[in-house]
């Protein structure tokens, strides 16, 4: 997003051409080119459009029920004749002698007493019957006009291509001469400034004003270049195709006289297939008319943007430079993945050349310097991608790391952004988007009314719990003072003793004590006086 809005504010801040940067004219070139250009297939489906909304009215007119209760018909075959004329493009119906040769030519497969059973038709019918009544009269028309016998109002389409598409080619081939001189300046000084004959890893410039402006205007001719590919390719299919058209063309009219020459009546079965194919080969020669004609068009605006002021110093003052333009070989310096392939083992496979085939290594030491890779010397693939390069050592330069470069491009493109369409770049830049979007996308959220349950679990007191800050702080200090203390236990034996132990031997003897009377102690005959009783 940061990129679209700096293109359009850019865009915006330079409206005058002649004031504008050059990557500013590159970027309107490329939109120009996007709108306006058209495949051939879009361009035929214009073609029949048109002639269908120019018929419309007619046609819905004569298909109309309502006339299913007129009883004068002749109003209505003219009408028919009228849009087979318009149909057809078989000269103007507004001209009499047109008129009447398109009429006597209905005549031969559509006669007056048959308008009965058309008018009873459904619409469908009618539609189809119609549009086959304009093919079969265009073929007839057709082989009048061969014959020399009718054929008023209508082009000679043949000789109007041909001689077209000479010609354009003509024009072409000089512009394309022109541009080739001007990239070829380009490139001449962007090889001697940026000195790409030292490959070494740190870009050294030679003095010389206005770097910048040599890429973004090599970059300019480059567009211009790739919009002309397109004009040249379109041109030649088309070439191929109108030679094709006008040998079918000139083969079905040999059949037709073929088929009535020495006859008074031809069965139809006989010539109106031929007639319908030669009609077929008419129209296609007419979609290659518009074609033709739009790639005049396109070739003209394209032309016009060449016009513009790249660069005021004279850069015809550096010479052309040799490159080498030996094979490349495999090394074991290159990174694991990294294989080189000849363009002949390739050029079946239709393989499709990363950066529109531009030296990658250049466009990654230059910082956008568009030079072309030569396809002659070898062609790297890394990770299922092809790569070309203007020479074998910037080849083994950019195969000791090429995951280094291609980030290095990857940055390069995000700055220049005219190098985007150039590069053929946009969808790898989507899917870099794609994957920024992932990590900086803010979570979602939305506004939901959410009733709370009155009591979702069953009530439960703890008769403990309590507010108080100092009943709180006491339990913590009862709790501290537990660390103080010092638990011991003891686990006593469960085990019982059952044996006895006899302390004194067993006595075997009967023993008799003395008999007890009074006292078993010994009888003093002597007694003790205490002295102090005797004072007294």
């Amino acid at each position: 997003m940061d990129i679209i809005k700096n293109c359009k504010k850019e865009i915006d801040n330079n409206n005058n051409d002649d004031k504008a940067p050059i990557w500013i004219q590159t970027i309107k070139l490329q939109l120009f080119w996007m709108k306006k250009y058209r495949l051939k297939e879009e361009i035929k489906k214009i073609h029949h459009e048109t002639i269908f909304k120019n018929v419309l009215p007619i046609f819905s007119d004569i298909v109309d029920e309502s006339y299913k209760k007129i009883v004068n018909k002749i109003h209505l075959y003219r009408k028919i004749v009228i849009f087979v004329i318009m149909f057809a493009g078989l000269g103007l119906p507004t001209e009499e002698s047109i008129i009447i040769e398109t009429q006597a030519a209905l005549q031969s497969i559509f006669k007056n007493s048959e308008m009965d059973n058309f008018i009873m038709l459904n619409k469908h019918s009618k539609e189809h019957q119609l549009i086959e009544f304009a093919r079969l009269v265009t073929g007839i028309r057709l082989f009048n006009k061969d014959c020399k016998k009718g054929g008023e109002g209508i082009d000679d389409l043949p000789m109007i291509l041909s001689q077209g598409v000479k010609a354009t080619k003509e024009r072409v081939a000089r512009f394309k001469n022109d541009l080739n001189e001007k990239i070829n300046c380009f490139v001449n000084g962007g090889f001697k400034i940026y000195d790409l004959n030292n490959l070494d890893d740190k870009i050294k410039l030679r003095h010389f004003e206005n770097v910048e402006n040599i890429k973004n205007g090599l970059i300019y001719l480059r567009q211009i270049e790739i919009s002309l590919k397109d004009i040249i390719r379109d041109l030649n299919d088309s070439s191929m195709i109108i030679d094709e058209l006008i040998l079918k063309l000139q083969s079905y009219l040999l059949k037709i006289h073929d088929v009535v020459k020495y006859r008074v009546a031809v069965a139809t079965v006989q010539v109106f297939p031929l007639f319908l194919q030669l009609s077929n080969v008419w129209v296609q020669m007419q979609e290659e008319i518009d074609v033709l004609s739009e790639i005049n068009n396109n070739f003209v605006e394209l032309s016009s943007y060449m016009e513009i002021s790249l660069f005021s110093t004279d850069l015809n003052t550096f010479l052309p430079v040799e490159i080498n333009d030996s094979i490349i070989q495999d090394t074991p310096e290159f990174y694991p993945g990294v294989k080189i392939y000849s363009m002949k083992n390739l050029a079946e496979d239709n393989i499709v050349l990363e950066y529109n085939g531009f030296c990658a290594w250049t466009l990654s030491h230059t910082n956008g310097f568009l030079l072309t890779g030569n396809v002659s010397i070898g062609i790297m693939e890394f990770d299922n991608r092809y790569y070309s390069f203007y020479s074998p050592e910037a080849s083994y330069k950019w195969a000791k790391d090429p995951i280094r470069y291609i980030k290095s491009i990857f940055t390069i493109v995000r700055i220049k952004v005219d190098l985007i369409n150039i590069l053929n770049m946009r969808k790898d830049l989507e899917d870099y988007g794609r994957e920024m979007l992932k990590f900086n996308e803010e979570p979602k959220r939305a506004n939901v009314e959410v009733q709370t349950e009155l009591h979702p679990i069953e009530s439960n007191i703890n008769k403990n719990h309590t507010f108080s800050e100092w009943e709180l702080k006491k339990r913590a200090v009862k709790i501290a003072n537990l660390t103080k203390c010092q638990t011991k236990s003891q686990q006593t034996i469960r085990l019982k003793r059952d044996f006895c132990i006899q302390i004194t031997p067993v006595m075997d003897k009967n023993i008799q004590t003395l008999t007890d009377k009074s006292c078993n102690h010994d009888h003093f005959s002597k007694a003790f006086v205490n002295p102090s009783m005797c004072c007294n």
